[in-house]
């Protein structure tokens, strides 16, 4: 009879620890390991490098405003500077403006696509803990302190490997 008690606290006890299981995963460090991650940041990179080639292009034309429209040697009148000083101030807006958009532009690409990815690593970090019997899992980056913390983040990379396998 004891030793079906002490059998039963034992089991009792080792089903409690197990189910305690808390830890963290690097973000980033998993992250990488995704193929959308290097999706997105290829298309991020095509897409940045289309706008640098626009920008260049915009840049051509403002420098183009000012070589040819206003000769060195002659001698102008206010009218004339009015506008060339004109002129020059739209091309100038027009790269301005070109950045601001080309910047947000870019700032939506890598957000669509890391919330997509933050989706997909949620799924399958949950997927993760449900078979490793792990309670909690947390971006490092959140924890401001944690008692008996495993960082999970080298077995969440092999499991995901093992299961494309």
């Amino acid at each position: 009879m004891r030793l079906s008690i002490i059998g039963i606290l034992l089991l009792i006890g080792l089903l409690a620890r197990a189910q305690s299981r808390q830890g963290y995963i690097d973000y980033e460090k998993a992250a990488i390991e995704f193929p959308q991650y290097r999706d997105g940041q290829k298309e991020v990179e095509t897409r940045t490098k289309q706008l640098d080639d626009s920008l260049k292009i915009l840049a051509d034309i403002f420098q183009n405003v000012i070589r040819g429209e206003y000769p060195r040697n002659m001698i102008s009148d206010s009218s004339f500077r009015k506008k060339i000083e004109d002129k020059l101030y739209k091309a100038q807006m027009d790269v301005i403006d070109f950045q601001e958009r080309s910047k947000k532009e870019i700032r939506r690409l890598q957000d669509r696509y890391s919330l997509n990815l933050r989706s997909i690593i949620l799924k399958e970090l949950s997927q993760f803990s449900t078979d490793n019997n792990v309670v909690c899992v947390v971006d490092k980056k959140s924890i401001l302190y944690c008692s008996d913390c495993k960082d999970f983040t080298d077995d969440f990379i092999s499991y995901r490997k093992e299961k494309r396998k």
